[in-house]
């Protein structure tokens, strides 16, 4: 998944960076509603590409940033396929360029 994010110059002007993303969902197929999350991966990924839109490259640093990153991606999988089924968010790539 590839979106477009904002960032501050050291003079302080915005540019535009680009944020490229591989993640995983962990889910428990156990869980009732396990099963809407590939019939619902399209609009999961949706909700993920609505929320990074809004991110500026400065909501990214540090492991505090990759933590509320997986954090939020978490809640809207979970929101989207209407189940505690998903488990964990894996970040396998993440570059901004």
């Amino acid at each position: 998944m590839i979106v477009n994010i904002t960032a501050l110059t050291l003079s302080g002007r915005i540019t535009s960076r680009f944020l490229k993303i591989d993640a995983v969902i962990l889910y428990d197929p156990e869980i009732a509603g396990a099963d809407e999350i590939s019939a619902r991966y399209l609009y999961i990924r949706d909700s993920f590409q609505d929320y990074m839109r809004q991110l500026g490259e400065s909501d990214l640093e540090g492991s505090a940033g990759l933590a509320r990153l997986k954090s939020e991606l978490l809640r809207r999988a979970r929101a989207v396929s209407g189940s505690d089924a998903p488990r964990e968010i894996l970040i396998a790539d993440m570059v901004i360029q």
